[in-house]
């Protein structure tokens, strides 16, 4: 008897110490398994290297370990000749001092110029909003791939107010994501005062239309600069210009989240052949752009949210107007909103600060 029972002991201890083997951590199922696209690079540097495209973070760039998600992405682009895959970076800091080199394998055939597109979520002044929008960087054609840079900040950390950061409560508003890729199709055309570098699709634009708009851009500068306007506040020139479908938008300014010094133009494609049209738009959104110079806030916080004096922009860009325009010249915005200074001169911003701005042309004038 003795011996069976210690026999059903053993036997019960062995099965113990095999199903304690069995459920040890180390081999058990994990609950949340590793995102493989999750990186985290610290201030080492380090590369990131995903089917198609490789990510390289050079030493000192980042101040501490910063946690990134990287995946192709599967957002639609409108109106552009896309040669790579589109892929997302989330995380990204707000003061990274170095460029990322970033190479991306293509999967369409080449026309003309190339570059690698970055569009990210930036406030955009004529919108009033902030909108998905997306700038041209130079790149370079490599065998099968096309290397290009993510630029480095210039300046220091954001410093957001309080009410900045409850605004952007769902997602900490010193990071943020972006989304790459690479565009052809281009050609680019630098206007004569050499102020501006207008890219074009060859398949959708024409050449003339597109000179003619270095043209009324370079007038625009002439009339913002004579204003009085410090344009030497800004040292990376030409502007960078670009064609596309804007919608509704004829034209737009976008202040760069990196540097007061990559702020770029976009205009609508539509309207390129409307001469007073395009001799408005030149004149209002190059007027932002010189507005921004003059701006206190960091660059990033330009791009991310709305001045303080966000109506006055836009009284002051929509009576700049008529610097281009006949004696009889009335801007149709200003048309609809002309009631406006009766709201009084800042209390009519609290309903809908772009509309009130319009209005109050009628007061800078």
């Amino acid at each position: 008897m003795k011996r069976l029972v210690a026999s059903a002991l053993t036997f019960l201890l062995l099965l113990i110490i095999s199903s304690c083997d069995i459920l040890k951590p180390e081999e058990s199922q994990d609950d949340n398994p590793p995102d493989e696209n999750a990186f985290a690079i610290g201030a080492e540097g380090g590369k990131i290297t995903l089917d198609g495209l490789s990510i390289v973070v050079p030493p000192g760039s980042f101040q501490g370990t910063v946690n990134l998600k990287v995946y192709q992405s599967n957002i639609a682009v409108s109106g552009e000749n896309i040669v790579t895959p589109v892929y997302s970076i989330e995380g990204l800091p707000d003061n990274y001092s170095l460029p990322i080199d970033v190479t991306i394998k293509l999967n369409n055939s080449l026309s003309e110029e190339t570059y690698l597109a970055i569009q990210d979520d930036a406030f955009v002044p004529s919108l009033n909003k902030v909108n998905p929008s997306y700038g041209y960087f130079e790149a370079a054609v490599n065998g099968d791939s096309i290397k290009g840079q993510i630029p480095a900040f210039a300046g220091s950390k954001a410093n957001f107010s309080p009410v900045e950061y409850r605004e952007n409560a769902k997602s900490p508003a010193e990071f943020f994501s972006i989304n790459i890729f690479g565009s052809s199709n281009k050609r680019t055309y630098t206007s004569g005062g050499n102020h501006f570098k207008i890219i074009y699709d060859v398949t959708k634009d024409n050449l003339t239309d597109v000179t003619n708009l270095g043209d009324y851009l370079e007038t625009a500068y002439s009339k913002i600069k004579d204003i009085g306007f410090d344009l030497g506040k800004r040292t990376n020139w030409p502007v960078s210009v670009s064609i596309a479908e804007l919608g509704n938008a004829h034209g737009l300014f976008t202040p760069s989240r990196w540097s007061k010094n990559n702020g770029y133009l976009r205009f609508d494609r539509s309207g390129l052949n409307d001469p007073k049209l395009m001799k408005t738009s030149a004149i209002h959104e190059f007027f932002h752009l010189a507005q921004y110079l003059y701006d206190y806030r960091s660059a990033f916080r330009q791009g991310t949210f709305a001045p303080d004096h966000y109506w006055f922009n836009e009284a002051c860009s929509v009576w700049s107007e008529e610097l281009v325009s006949s004696a009889d010249y009335v801007s149709s915005n200003w048309l609809a909103n002309q009631s406006s200074p009766f709201d009084g001169l800042q209390a009519g911003s609290s309903n809908d600060s772009e509309k009130h701005g319009y209005g109050m042309a009628s007061f800078i004038n």
